[in-house]
Parts: structure tokens; sequence; C-alpha cells
């Protein structure tokens, strides 16, 4: 039997296999992501309540607003962070975003290392985002 837990793992792991696959994270992944973190949040079967699920949301939201509006992240990376925000709470959903920000420089580097003459290959950020949120899932927020 599949534990809550599991639900957001496997969400997660396919919006980045996905988005490796197809550079598009498809809205039924996103919104069933976003909608059982309410889902059991309102249920109390999360660690927030309904409220600090949908603040999260709109925190989320607002970090992620003005690099959408430039284009810098896709509507499917901001969905999957706000997805994930809506599981983790504002703490968690900002870490996500930071992490993911952090991991994308870095796998941008490799890539940029490693491309071909003229290709032009954008960065599957759904890789970063995911796996900063299974790490603050798992872990927690750091604590510093």
């Amino acid at each position: 039997m599949l534990s809550i837990e599991s639900v957001f793992i496997l969400l997660v792991i396919l919006a980045a296999i996905l988005d490796i696959l197809w550079r598009k994270i498809p809205n039924p992944v996103n919104f069933s992501l976003l909608l059982s973190g309410f889902f059991c949040a309102l249920l109390g079967w999360g660690q927030i309540s309904v409220l600090e699920s949908i603040s999260s949301v709109c925190v989320s939201l607002g970090a992620l607003l003005i690099p959408f509006a430039l284009n810098i992240y896709r509507g499917g990376d901001v969905k999957l962070c706000l997805g994930m925000s809506a599981w983790l709470g504002i703490e968690g959903g900002l870490w996500v975003i930071a992490l993911g920000v952090v991991g994308g420089g870095i796998l941008g580097g490799i890539m940029l290392l490693f491309r071909r003459k003229g290709s032009k290959k954008s960065i599957p950020m759904a890789v970063c985002f995911s796996a900063a949120g299974l790490w603050i899932q798992r872990f927690g927020p750091p604590s510093w």
C-alpha cells in the first residue's frame, strides 16, 4: 500500500523524468501534486495545515512571478514548485526554490561543458527543483 509520502515522491520524480524527455511538465502532473498537497493538509494527513498549504503556494508564487515574467523559468517549473509548496509549507517551499536555483546553476554549467557546437538545449529545471523537493521532504529545511 502506498503511503502519503509516496504520492509526493512519485509525482515529483515523474515531473523530473518528463522534463528530461519532453522539456515539458504536463499540467495533470503538476495539478495532481498541488491538489494532493491541499487534500492531505485538509484531512490532516500532512505535516501542515490547510491555511499554511495555501499560504505557502501564494508565497512561492510571489517568489517565482518575476522570474517567470522574465522567461527565466517556464510555467511547468513554476507550477511544480507551487505543488511542492502545498506539501512542504512556506519554509520548505522557499528552500525548494533556493536549492533548485543553485542546482540549476550547477547543472547549467555542466551542460555548457559538454554541449555540442550550436546546441541550445534548455536546462531541465524540474530535475533541480524535484531533487530539492525530495531532499526537503526527507530531511527538512536546513537549520542554520
